[in-house]
């Protein structure tokens, strides 16, 4: 009788033990989560500002970046510091029904849909600057960006909101509080990758022609430096070199933020597919994977920022003068003196 009180009480004790090691990590990440939410909230706000104060910055390309960094806003706003509240209501105050995930998941779905989207069409707005450059005025026009945004905004609801009838898919609450998609048909199969996996075939597909035509540009540059008499390129030095900077900006912008999306979004995409055992058995998992994501929506202003010498010049501007209005840098200023035909390559 001692052996099996003494049995118990250590049982009693292990589980107690390992339900307060929960609570405490589930503590942890949700100060981290609202942490990282804090500081997307700050650097998508600046960025957000810096684009919308600038007709300049937010015309064509820059209405589209313009809706990316309103995606990650509102992720870092709404969608995760919620996504952490309903965890935490969870583990220590209140039980939460299960059609709740129905309103607050299918909320998080439109918003990472749409960011992938707002990708993939500025993957596709590179490509035609660079391929079809005569285009390319007409694919930056206002009425087209507005579409683009509105279909980017409206396919993910559209598409998203069968989950939310059990159709295809269902929209489920774990033991944590967390919401979950389980796809329960080749419908949901379909649906998912249409929003995922299509947005970065199109990336990557658009990111390979830029880059090659980019280097070849570099290259010819290169050469003419090499072969023609400064005195015969000097007039012309400072234009090409704005031109040829510009392009270089908007492709590497492009470059990092796909690839450190890519980054952010493997780990989960690898642990609830390659080890689905794994994944479902230590509810704690999922937690800290979705840690990425946030970081994701997150970290990308401060990619832009770090790419853009526009975006840190106005945001200057914007710290040390709140009131006054943006202003062009340097290289923006030598842009205007490039003829239209050439503009038409940005």
């Amino acid at each position: 009788m001692d052996t099996s009180t003494r049995g118990n009480r250590t049982l009693v004790t292990s589980l107690a033990l390992s339900s307060e090691l929960s609570r405490l990590a589930v503590q942890i990440w949700a100060s981290v989560i609202l942490l990282i939410s804090f500081a997307g909230i700050i650097c998508n706000a600046f960025l957000f500002l810096v684009i919308a104060r600038s007709k300049r910055l937010r015309a064509g390309t820059g209405f589209l970046i313009l809706n990316l960094v309103f995606a990650c806003l509102l992720a870092s706003t709404v969608n995760y510091p919620l996504h952490a509240l309903m965890v935490v209501g969870k583990t220590f105050w209140f039980p939460l029904p299960g059609s709740v995930c129905n309103y607050t998941h299918y909320i998080m779905s439109i918003t990472a849909y749409a960011n992938n989207w707002f990708e993939a069409f500025l993957g596709i707005n590179r490509f035609v600057a660079t391929v079809c450059p005569h285009g390319f005025r007409s694919w930056t026009s206002a009425r087209v960006c507005l579409v683009i945004s509105i279909f980017c905004w409206t396919f993910g609801a559209v598409t998203t909101l069968p989950f939310c009838f059990g159709m295809g898919a269902q929209f489920l609450v774990s033991d944590f509080g967390q919401c979950r998609g389980l796809v329960t048909s080749s419908l949901g199969v379909a649906l998912l990758s249409l929003n995922t996996y299509l947005p970065y075939g199109i990336v990557a597909i658009a990111i390979v022609p830029v880059l090659s035509k980019l280097f070849a540009l570099q290259l010819a540059k290169w050469r003419s430096r090499m072969i023609a008499r400064p005195e015969a390129i000097f007039g012309e030095t400072s234009q090409q070199r704005a031109l040829l900077r510009r392009r270089l900006t908007v492709a590497r912008m492009l470059l990092l933020s796909f690839l450190f999306c890519l980054a952010c979004n493997l780990p989960l995409s690898i642990a609830s597919s390659f080890f689905t055992e794994a994944y479902g058995r230590i509810p704690l998992l999922s937690l800290w994977l979705r840690v990425f994501l946030v970081f994701q929506y997150a970290a990308t202003p401060v990619i832009f920022f770090a790419c853009n010498d526009d975006y840190r010049h106005n945001l200057r501007r914007l710290i040390s003068n709140p009131q006054a209005c943006s202003t062009p840098t340097k290289e923006a200023i030598e842009l205007r003196t490039i003829p239209t035909s050439s503009m038409r390559h940005l």
